[in-house]
């Protein structure tokens, strides 16, 4: 799994605008990247963040999901919650249910997701 940075730089061992990062794995709300230091670090993944300065944030743009689209899934459902409360269970639902809106509508769930997104 790939995604872009997309946002404020920060540090020489941190995250570069428009730069690509390879995903290591997702867990819980975050992403576990290798970014410019080489290393594995957790970034959030709706806003990720410098931790020596919280005002340096930015967001990812998904470049390569998996099969799965962990990525997409897990994306919507942090953003569901942090954006509109949302219960993990609640954002859950719904991200099934665009699901099948998509399947139904021969559109892919993240065009079914801006449409939803439109109408908020």
């Amino acid at each position: 799994m790939k995604v872009k940075y997309i946002g404020e730089s920060f540090g020489i061992e941190g995250l570069t605008n428009g730069k690509i990062y390879e995903v290591i794995s997702i867990e819980d709300d975050m992403l576990r990247i290798i970014d410019d230091s080489g290393e594995d670090y957790l970034y959030s993944i709706v806003k990720p963040c410098s931790l020596e300065d919280s005002n340096k944030c930015g967001r990812w743009e998904i470049i390569e999901d998996n099969e799965n689209k962990d990525l997409e899934k897990s994306n919507y459902i942090q953003k569901m919650i942090k954006e509109y409360n949302y219960t993990t269970e609640q954002a859950e639902n719904m991200y099934i249910q665009l699901q099948k809106v998509s399947k139904d509508s021969n559109l892919s769930v993240e065009k079914a997701i801006k449409l939803v997104e439109g109408v908020r």
